[in-house]
């Protein structure tokens, strides 16, 4: 009997052992699975923060350069920023461009952890620029003269630089008008690109007709001459210091079905109508230099649309129209200043083709991002 039991508990020993030697191999493996989980969710949480630093960082970018496109051109580019730091870990970034796209790469780093976005910006739609009358200037902005209409059902943005609503002055007719729309913007519209060109040819005045892309000091109208623009079904580019369009009963036509794209650098009278030959639809672009000035004299009519973010535009009477949309510095009836001086006459908003962008704009927009 002695001999068995002493047996039996021989055998509980060795199993007890078995049990603590089984015990502590899962604790050490429970404990190393517990550590690598732990290892997991830090990195994680690591990958996780520098993602978000890569995507803050491809915004940052994202917004200087819808802010300051000139600091991006072709001739500027590629670019790199270095280490910027974001909380607890940092960003750098390369800026490249790929035909007309900029492709920004941001990498962010915390500790040992890397995570890559990128963003796409293309240029933005000539549709969504001219949507309507845009003052950039930080004045207030007084439409309550102006007869605003608008095409079919479409809707008129009235966007002003302004830091509350108050100071866009409306009619209670343009109020209670559920397709014009006030707002404020205090974003750039982008700006100017003037094309290079070689050297003025010189002054037109007379009646005549203009084929191609030319530079002039000025063009002028006199008494009942007709100056005709024919596109060809092209995008003509035409840069003049001066447009004078005053000769009385003179006329301004533009035919051929293409695109006119007038570049205005000093100054722009018009008091002839300018028509837009509407049975072969063409478009008319204005685009006004830094500090240029258009004044829309009395029968100054024309279906164009403006672009002078940094200019000035007068709409100086009842009879002057404009059928397009207009984007100015400051919009006035004259440089006289006082009150009721907003513009005059009749505005007649035409929406532009959802897809069409041109070169005289330089505005980026946000397309895509991906990883």
């Amino acid at each position: 009997m002695g001999k068995y039991f002493n047996n039996n508990e021989g055998a509980t020993l060795i199993v007890v052992l078995l049990v603590m030697v089984v015990s502590m191999i899962l604790m050490t493996s429970l404990l190393s699975l517990s550590l690598s989980d732990t290892v997991m969710a830090v990195n994680q949480e690591k990958n996780l923060q520098a993602e978000y630093i890569a995507k803050a960082g491809v915004d940052i970018v994202a917004h200087d350069i819808i802010s300051n496109p000139d600091n991006y051109t072709s001739e500027k580019l590629p670019k790199t920023i270095s280490n910027t730091v974001i909380g607890e870990g940092s960003f750098s970034a390369e800026v490249r461009m790929e035909s007309n796209d900029i492709f920004i790469e941001s990498e962010g780093k915390v500790d040992d952890s890397n995570q890559t976005v990128f963003l796409n910006l293309g240029k933005a739609s000539f549709k969504d620029i001219f949507n309507g009358i845009q003052q950039t200037g930080e004045d207030d902005l007084d439409i309550d003269s102006l007869d605003i209409t608008y095409e079919d059902d479409s809707t008129v943005s009235i966007e002003a630089n302004v830091d509350n609503l108050n100071k866009i002055h409306m009619s209670s007719d343009q109020e209670s008008d559920p397709n014009i729309k006030a707002s404020i913007n205090n974003e750039s519209p982008g700006d100017v690109v003037i094309p290079s060109h070689v050297a003025s040819e010189g002054a037109i005045s007379g009646t005549t007709t203009i084929s191609g892309d030319h530079y002039y000091t000025s063009i002028k109208t006199k008494n009942k001459d007709i100056i005709t623009f024919d596109t060809n079904g092209l995008e003509q580019v035409i840069i003049v210091d001066e447009i004078d369009f005053t000769g009385p009963k003179s006329e301004v036509k533009i035919i051929g079905g293409g695109v006119l794209h007038l570049y205005i650098l000093d100054e722009g009278i018009i008091q002839s109508g300018i028509d837009v030959n509407e049975s072969n639809p063409a478009l008319f672009f204005i685009y006004l230099k830094d500090g240029a000035n258009l004044d829309l004299q009395a029968g100054g009519t024309a279906t164009m649309y403006v672009f002078g973010p940094n200019a000035t535009i007068q709409m100086n009477s009842s009879e002057t129209m404009i059928k397009g949309a207009v984007i100015g510095k400051i919009l006035q009836k004259n440089s006289g200043g006082g009150t009721n001086n907003g513009p005059h006459g009749k505005f007649h908003y035409i929406p532009l083709p959802d897809d069409y962008t041109g070169d005289g704009i330089l505005k980026y927009e946000k397309k895509y991002y991906s990883n």
